[in-house]
């Protein structure tokens, strides 16, 4: 791991770093001061970074959890095909607690596309990275970031971050923070981008169980992308057998993929019992999502990357109950095809803070609300690959 990843001492725990706070309140009336100092004789330079104020407010607004199972075929999960029985964990609470959107299109059809489209809301070409290769210049690396100070662009992380949240990242996927060539700052305060073993999810899962205990409290915006069922396909060995069991039979050509699949339902289970631990179903928007599809039956293995299998994307939202209730919302299943572009504005639009102009999509929140539902909510839906790109039309024909 250390060989190959640039960002490895970056991303270590041991590098000094010391996490301090202290409360205020106490301090009411009085002038308050921080000193920082050397123990020992130690020579060096000190960096005070990230430093926050956090006020007690009594309205608060909503987290935003947004979770990532990277790179599954909807027609996988138990939620969207009653013929599988890989994660009945997951459709059981889908049911319950989710709004679930059959016909969400992702921007990219691989990660580093999907990722930029989501957290900037515009088209992946517009950014100049993750289209044509996976490790980006450095000077198109700051060709981003340029445009992102001249307010072309505003990644969702850092809006939220600007309006007071706690922001983090927790994932293995190289793909958002600038630890690898292949990643760019997004705006997290903090990120833990890489373990031992990249494809730790236990890893992924602890170090955001901690956060919580740290920051429940808080106002919080947090992205967790998981390559569990990702290649190369690593999960306990018991879970292999549950996915032969479990798949659905187009499926069964892929025993590595199905094993990881039924882990995943575990993985998703203990997030779960966090979110009802913390008190995070009340007061927390929730989003369970890929950032785009793979492929389901053999006939179709490597046919290209622009068929639905890989386009149409996971997605299911939690709404708390009093935000449900204030906006009338009663819909299980929204069937209106709709772009990955629109999710930043309208996760932003819920958590009760402006949408940034730079966005180029536009909230979704009026299909949560409608008896009937549109067919078609965009004016066309684009999904761009590394060769390759495709467009919906309100008329439902798909041209690639």
């Amino acid at each position: 791991m250390k060989r190959v990843n640039r960002g490895y001492e970056r991303a270590r725990d041991d590098l000094g770093w010391s996490e301090q706070s202290i409360d205020l309140a106490s301090f009411a009336g009085h002038r308050a001061s921080i000193t920082f100092r050397f123990d020992g004789e130690s020579d060096g330079a000190a960096l005070v970074a990230n430093p926050a104020v956090f006020v007690s407010s009594e309205r608060r607004r909503y987290n935003v959890i947004y979770v990532v199972f990277d790179g599954v075929a909807n027609r996988l999960w138990s939620f969207y095909n009653d013929d599988s029985g890989l994660t009945p964990f997951m459709k059981e609470a889908a049911e319950n607690d989710f709004i679930v959107f059959d016909n969400m299109f992702t921007l990219g059809d691989k990660t580093r596309i999907s990722t930029t489209g989501l957290f900037c809301s515009v088209l992946p070409l517009l950014t100049r990275h993750g289209i044509n290769r996976n490790f980006i210049p450095e000077n198109e690396i700051e060709i981003f970031y340029d445009r992102v100070r001249g307010g072309a662009f505003q990644p969702v992380p850092d809006l939220f971050r600007r309006n007071g949240f706690v922001t983090e990242q927790f994932g293995n996927s190289g793909f958002t923070v600038q630890l690898l060539s292949t990643g760019i700052d997004y705006g997290f305060a903090r990120s833990f981008e890489f373990s031992y073993n990249p494809y730790d999810s236990y890893g992924i899962s602890h170090r955001f169980f901690e956060f919580l205990r740290q920051n429940g409290r808080r106002e919080f915006f947090t992205y967790l992308h998981y390559n569990t069922p990702h290649k190369p396909f690593y999960a306990p060995a018991h879970y292999y057998l549950k996915g032969v069991i479990g798949s659905p039979m187009e499926s069964l050509w892929r025993p590595d993929f199905m094993g990881c699949l039924s882990y995943t339902d575990d993985v998703f289970r203990n997030l779960y019992e966090a979110f009802k631990t913390h008190g995070l179903l009340d007061n927390s928007i929730i989003v369970i999502a890929t950032d785009h599809g793979s492929g389901f039956d053999l006939s179709k293995f490597d046919a290209g990357f622009q068929y639905a299998d890989f386009t149409r994307m996971t997605f299911m939202l939690h709404l708390p109950p009093d935000l449900k209730k204030r906006l009338g919302v009663t819909r299980k299943r929204v069937g209106a095809y709709v772009s990955q572009i629109n999710i930043a504005p309208t996760l932003a639009e819920l958590a009760g803070i402006a949408p940034s102009a730079a966005f180029r999509g536009r909230s979704f929140v009026p299909l949560l609300t409608e008896k009937t539902g549109r067919k078609f909510f965009d004016r066309e839906i684009w999904s761009f690959g590394r060769k390759t790109y495709s467009i919906i039309r309100p008329d439902l024909m798909k041209y690639i």
